[in-house]
């Protein structure tokens, strides 16, 4: 469990590696979280590895040989600089320079959209998508349950959606990532992994029976998100 409280400012996590992007420790005017993890390159930097300009920032943590695993975190996206949606990530096989065909499961969150789920960190192995009214400037607490050959995904509390996890050639085990789905900002918390045993009942005691699981506030687009405010750098001349 990581609450990101006990570090200073402009820190990186502890168990915490950024493959692509940036992830600092900084104050949030939020009271309930008073301290977050941002990812914050809002640009395509200068890159030094070959196809680095395919990538999405992402981090990973935890241990290469884990398989079935519970990983929750709190994300925001807001309006200004922000990226155009988050995820977070199990069974990843790939970092570094490799990053662009990092593999797993990647559950990820498009306010104004919906959400994605796929096998592959460049989004071209879908494995289940549905529109639901997701905003800006609010958190929602993603679980993502890998068990038993079934991946189970929540947002605040409500089962969202339930497949079957990917087989073979398919990576079956990895690290936990998180990450944005393009560089601009977004906001992490609250992260907690365990096993999926513990995390198994830590779902179904949240969600109490299958009624809960189709709350109408998930279930389509209601409300567009307001337009995103992007600011650019300009680099100026030697005169000013």
């Amino acid at each position: 469990m990581d609450d990101f409280e006990s570090y200073e400012l402009y820190k990186e996590p502890f168990n915490f590696s950024p493959q692509v992007g940036s992830f600092e420790v900084l104050a949030s005017k939020d009271v309930f979280h008073s301290r977050i993890l941002r990812q914050t390159v809002i640009e395509n930097p200068i890159y030094w590895c070959l196809f680095i300009d395919l990538v999405f920032p992402i981090g990973i943590l935890g241990d290469f040989s884990w398989s079935d695993i519970y990983v929750e975190v709190d994300v925001y996206i807001g309006t200004v600089n922000a990226t155009s949606g988050a995820y977070v990530a199990t069974r990843v096989n790939k970092g570094g320079c490799d990053s662009f065909a990092a593999e797993g499961v990647f559950f990820f969150i498009f306010p104004g959209q919906g959400i994605v789920i796929t096998g592959d960190l460049a989004r071209t192995k879908e494995l289940y998508n549905q529109e639901m009214n997701i905003s800006t400037n609010a958190w929602y607490k993603m679980g993502l349950l890998v068990k038993d050959g079934q991946v189970t995904g929540t947002l605040n509390g409500q089962q969202v959606f339930s497949i079957k996890a990917p087989v073979s050639p398919a990576p079956q085990n990895g690290f936990v990532a998180l990450g944005t789905a393009n560089y601009g900002l977004a906001d992490f918390d609250n992260l907690k992994i365990t096993d999926s045993t513990e995390g198994s009942r830590m779902v179904k005691e949240t969600h109490g029976n299958d009624e809960m699981f189709h709350n109408e506030k998930f279930t389509s687009v209601k409300d567009r998100p307001e337009d995103t405010l992007y600011f650019k750098s300009q680099r100026l001349n030697n005169r000013g």
